[in-house]
């Protein structure tokens, strides 16, 4: 609630939650959005790259996209990657080959992460507006 705060020359109140309870529920339900969302897109992103890969890649023996894993690490944050395969970077085409060939890369991953950056946005707008 707004308190005045008597200050000479000046006009203004404080802004403060007096009932903190509701302030610490408002507080984890925010954390629970925004944790949900990042789960959320992460999965979202590694699904999306499969299916973009596997609609893509000629003659593919799966072996590719079933290395293509969401994982989230102790600090909270979620990382989606190929588990290093070999030939990752060559398929992106930010590999030393694709400066020699004329395979140029399928730019999943560019693509995908600027895709799933919009979408976190939007689920963390979503989840917050449900929760709040």
């Amino acid at each position: 609630m707004a308190d005045p705060i008597p200050r000479s020359g000046s006009s203004g109140f404080s802004v403060r939650v007096r009932d903190r309870t509701q302030w610490r529920k408002m507080r984890d339900s925010a954390r629970t959005a925004i944790e949900d969302a990042e789960r959320d897109t992460a999965r979202w992103t590694q699904r999306e790259v499969r299916s973009r890969f596997q609609g893509s890649i000629r003659a593919g023996t799966g072996r590719y996209v079933s290395q293509i894993e969401a994982e989230q690490y102790s600090n909270g944050l979620w990382y989606v990657h190929d588990n290093r395969v070999i030939y990752g970077p060559w398929l992106e085409g930010v590999g030393s080959r694709n400066r020699t060939t004329r395979f140029k890369g399928y730019r999943v991953w560019r693509t995908i992460r600027r895709e799933s950056r919009d979408m976190l946005r939007s689920t963390v707008a979503q989840n917050l507006r449900r929760r709040l």
